[in-house]
């Protein structure tokens, strides 16, 4: 089992942070698949799935990155 946790700094509301979670939410949902957010806080995402639900080992990470989105990789 896999899990990845996203924190939103809570300062970020309003359009700010709708922008965020659809990037956030279209990172995890690509060609090879898509990885639920089993989170119910609206500043923090967490993903969680097997080695199959997520698809391409980084390609969150890239996506994210490529958006220019600030973040931990802990």
């Amino acid at each position: 089992m896999y899990q990845t946790v996203i924190d939103i700094k809570n300062s970020d509301q309003g359009d700010t942070l709708r922008k965020l979670q659809l990037l956030v939410e279209n990172a995890f949902s690509n060609r090879a698949g898509k990885v639920a957010n089993v989170s119910n806080e609206p500043h923090r995402f967490v993903f969680e799935g097997g080695e199959n639900d997520y698809g391409l080992p980084g390609g969150w990470h890239a996506y994210l990155k490529e958006n220019r989105i600030i973040f931990r990789v802990c």
